[in-house]
């Protein structure tokens, strides 16, 4: 799908250079000999170009659109200053070249701003994941253990620990799940051989749990 996606962008931008081009010579009789025939055609299919390669290579995401959203308005500027120029200044070569190089740095700037907001929210969005998915494992442990031990007197415990980890912090890490991780798959190796301690073990999770949210809280206030 995603080759079949960028064949039929391909199709598109090629099409879209050939009928610039097309235009151009059946417009204009002499289109080399008056300098700024052909380099208006120049500038557009460059325009044509930098937009088709942008869109193949577009990533799934708000950034992605938005380079896109540039280079349109690239190649709209582009096509107001050709017609401009072509029509009314065919001869100021100079200030039209100068006017397409200003504009295709501010395309370069804005596209370098894209890439780099759209790297760092990447990274931050594969933090999160991360975190999340950490998370998760020590509540999928937790709520297996209350739901295999459902009908023992240890219920309604095993039952707060597993609301606790669902209802706790996942996006960032205070480096306690290991611990709590650890102290899970004690517990578990306890309840299966019916040991002693177990509401030693019990209260000691709720207790790193509760550390976990105060590390937290306290990670959040300090990056205000």
């Amino acid at each position: 799908m995603l080759k079949k996606s960028k064949a039929i962008v391909l199709i598109c931008g090629g099409t879209s250079i050939a009928v610039t081009v097309i235009f151009y010579l059946l417009v204009f009789d002499n289109i080399f000999a008056i300098p700024m025939r052909w380099l208006s055609m120049i500038f557009l299919i460059f325009a044509e170009g930098v937009g088709t390669v942008k869109a193949i290579n577009i990533e799934k995401s708000i950034f992605g659109v938005t380079n896109i959203i540039t280079s349109l308005f690239h190649l709209g500027i582009v096509l107001a200053i050709s017609i401009i120029f072509v029509n009314i200044l065919p001869f100021s070569i100079k200030p039209y070249i100068l006017i397409n190089i200003l504009v295709l740095c501010v395309l370069l700037v804005i596209d370098v701003m894209i890439i780099y907001f759209n790297g760092h929210i990447s990274s931050r969005n594969n933090v999160l994941a991360e975190n999340r998915s950490v998370i998760d494992s020590l509540c999928i442990k937790a709520k297996e253990l209350s739901i295999e031990y459902k009908e023992s007197r240890y219920k309604n415990e095993l039952n707060e620990i597993s609301e606790m980890l669902q209802y706790s912090d996942n996006s960032i890490l205070s480096g306690d799940e290991a611990i709590i991780l650890d102290k899970l798959e004690g517990l578990q190796k306890m309840l299966s051989e019916d040991g002693e301690n177990i509401s030693q073990i019990l209260s000691d999770i709720k207790n790193a749990i509760k550390l976990r949210s105060m590390k937290l809280q306290s990670q959040k206030r300090g990056s205000y």
